[in-house]
């Protein structure tokens, strides 16, 4: 059996984002280092909690962003580790690691329902989607895993499509 630690972390208003990937940085060192723990990570918000955000619009390749346009994807920030930590089984591929996005494209992670929403029976890990955001820009980002479909707040919840990817995608936006 596996137990999981969940703690809420409030910063000041005034911390720049600089300052806030500082300071869970070293919160994550100091807890992977200590005895027994086998991961940990950082999530914007984590799940059972029910909450729903949806940040631009994911086009895959062959897609337009019209097309894509009403396609409500939900997204969670979240850093390294943190889907091993919560217990997520990965399906396909990896989740995010540290070394992801020195000189490449930013990546991301899918849900089950995502991946075939996105990607029908064709393999997504690998294949590189642009991620449309509401003031214009587009990130090319890479998909490197799918996991399985996750429920919220009871085992008999709806699922929904969802994206995983580097809590710092705010410096992107």
């Amino acid at each position: 059996a596996s137990n999981v630690l969940a703690y809420n972390l409030v910063f000041p208003d005034q911390y720049s984002l600089t300052r806030k990937a500082e300071a869970i940085g070293a919160l994550l060192t100091r807890l992977r280092s200590a005895p027994n723990v086998t991961s940990a990570g950082f999530s914007r918000h984590g799940l059972l909690i029910g909450e729903e955000i949806i940040l631009g619009t994911l086009v895959p390749p062959g897609r337009s962003l019209d097309e894509m346009r009403e396609s409500r994807t939900r997204f969670r920030a979240v850093s390294d580790g943190y889907l091993t930590a919560m217990g997520v089984p990965v399906l396909n591929g990896r989740e995010p690691t540290p070394g992801d996005g020195a000189g490449a494209p930013p990546v991301i992670v899918m849900s089950r329902w995502a991946a075939r929403r996105y990607f029908g029976s064709t393999q997504p890990v690998g294949q590189l989607v642009d991620w449309h955001f509401d003031k214009g820009q587009a990130v090319q980002m890479r998909v490197v895993g799918v996991v399985e479909d996750l429920r919220q707040e009871s085992p008999t919840d709806d699922v929904f499509p969802e994206v995983f990817a580097d809590w710092t995608i705010a410096n992107l936006v």
